[in-house]
């Protein structure tokens, strides 16, 4: 069994793991001479639904918990204990993927109105290593919304990672150093990659002079008796849970194809709109992680049988694309002007790709005739009549959030499918080239996009549409 193992999972957790203990008094009321802590609210999601069990023990590998792979095979406890079956282990490729969805949580956050950044005087999070601060700090730097350096606060380095009483000991450093000031707001990040739960509490300081604003709360019968953040029925998905061996590191929310080296500038709006459209593109990638022909790819199970019905798929989305740009471009008026040539140009890109797809699927040992002949399926229907609807309205600029989808698709995922199909089909370019050449080349696109928003021609009410028809494209 020992041959199945991977080491460094459980190294990882042996030499990142330190012994700590910690907890908190929660009371009704502020203490009477030093400084407390309000809990304004607190809010925990989990997506373990959606995400192979990270942490594990017991058994030889955990895609395997099968008869003869466990501890229960052994005599005794010692047998396992020295098989390894008993350490506790880590699935380190999937550690990534907590990181972003902390970022993306925190966006959300923001949009709810939940978070205010300006506002925030501390934050403290916990992350097991300084390794996955760099990697928040780098997801938060792209979305635009970086955190100054003064305000982060963390004794890893002097207290270790003890797990879940981190955040405990470092909240009780922190307050008992004197750090938080009366009226200074403190944020609590903890993901938590075990369950892969995402936890985060907004605290105020008080001094012992709330007291006084406490009992008068009390006394008047307002919100005392309840809690500060109502009961609301929780977003359930509907995904199936996500089975794949090596996750890799989406770029999400804070890292969308849109955000990724774009400076927004100032304008509230504009910044608005690239975090709105970067939670689009999270939602996206996890409801495209859930579909089966990409969890085949991403798993390494992908066989020529699916790469063909891919392709035959593709072509009758794609063979449409150039014609919804083009009548989308007719119906611009003179007065946006360049943004009719955007579109025009954009068109002119796009109005061959299908033969890409046509030769590609010849060249894995398909017929023309097929690929040609295979009917729409019922999403490419729906995709493709509101498509053609939309881009048959004046001034259709929301279309700008299809192209967002439907580009960062190029940008973000096709040159990775890509290479995966030649590594697991034992495919040439030649095989691949509609996927290698967006892979490569959508970026041209983003850039146009990225032009348009800071152009001063979308204004709110064109920002919700672009939000809006974005979200219905990445159904």
């Amino acid at each position: 069994m020992r041959a199945s193992y991977r080491a460094f999972d459980a190294d990882f957790l042996r030499w990142m793991l330190s012994d700590g203990a910690g907890s908190l008094v929660l009371e009704g009321k502020p203490h009477t001479e030093k400084p407390s802590l309000r809990i304004d609210w607190i809010e925990l999601k989990s997506y373990a639904n959606e995400y192979e069990t990270c942490m594990y023990t017991g058994i030889a590998h955990k895609n395997s918990p099968r008869v003869g792979n466990t501890w229960l095979d052994l005599a005794t406890i010692s047998e396992a204990d020295k098989a390894e079956l008993m350490r506790i282990r880590q699935d380190t490729e999937l550690l990534p993927q907590i990181v972003k969805l902390s970022v993306e949580e925190y966006l959300r956050l923001i949009k709810r109105g939940r978070i205010v950044p300006e506002e925030l005087d501390h934050i403290l999070c916990h992350y097991s290593s300084h390794f996955f601060k760099g990697e928040i700090v780098k997801l938060l730097d792209e979305a635009h919304l970086s955190i100054p350096e003064e305000k982060w606060f963390t004794n890893l380095y002097t207290k270790g990672n003890t797990g879940a009483a981190s955040i405990f000991i470092m909240l009780e450093e922190a307050l008992n150093s004197g750090r938080f000031k009366p009226g200074e707001k403190v944020l609590l990040m903890v993901p938590e990659s075990g369950r892969f739960t995402v936890s985060f509490a907004l605290l105020t300081c008080v001094g012992p002079d709330a007291q006084l604003e406490a009992r008068a709360a009390t006394d008047r019968g307002t919100d005392a008796g309840r809690l500060s953040t109502p009961w609301r029925p929780g977003e359930i998905s509907s995904l199936p849970p996500v089975a794949r061996t090596g996750a890799e590191i989406a770029e999400a929310a804070a890292n969308s194809p849109l955000g990724e080296g774009f400076d927004p500038g100032d304008d509230p709006m504009v910044r608005r709109l690239v975090l709105d459209l970067g939670i689009v593109w999270a939602d996206f990638e996890r409801m495209l992680r859930a579909t089966p022909i990409i969890r085949r790819i991403e798993s390494g199970q992908v066989t020529v049988k699916d790469y063909k019905m891919l392709l035959r798929n593709l072509r009758q989305q794609v063979m449409e694309g150039a014609r919804w740009i083009a009548r989308a471009a007719s119906n611009i008026s003179i007065e946006l002007f360049p943004l009719r040539s955007m579109f025009i140009s954009h068109a002119g890109d796009e109005h061959r790709d299908f033969q890409m797809l046509e030769r590609d699927y010849c060249a894995v040992g398909g017929s023309l005739e097929e690929i040609v002949n295979t009917p729409k399926n019922i999403g490419s229907e729906a995709l493709s009549a509101f498509m053609f609807h939309r881009a048959s309205q004046p001034d259709p600029l929301d279309l700008l959030g299809a192209m967002f989808v439907i580009e960062g698709l190029g940008k973000h995922k096709a040159g990775r499918w890509a290479e995966a199909l030649k590594k697991q089909l034992n495919l040439t370019n030649k095989e691949v080239s509609f996927l290698s050449y967006h892979g490569r080349n959508d970026d041209n696109h983003f850039e146009r996009l990225r032009d348009v928003l800071t152009s001063g021609v979308v204004d709110d009410d064109v920002a919700r549409r672009i939000v809006k028809t974005a979200k219905v494209v990445a159904r």
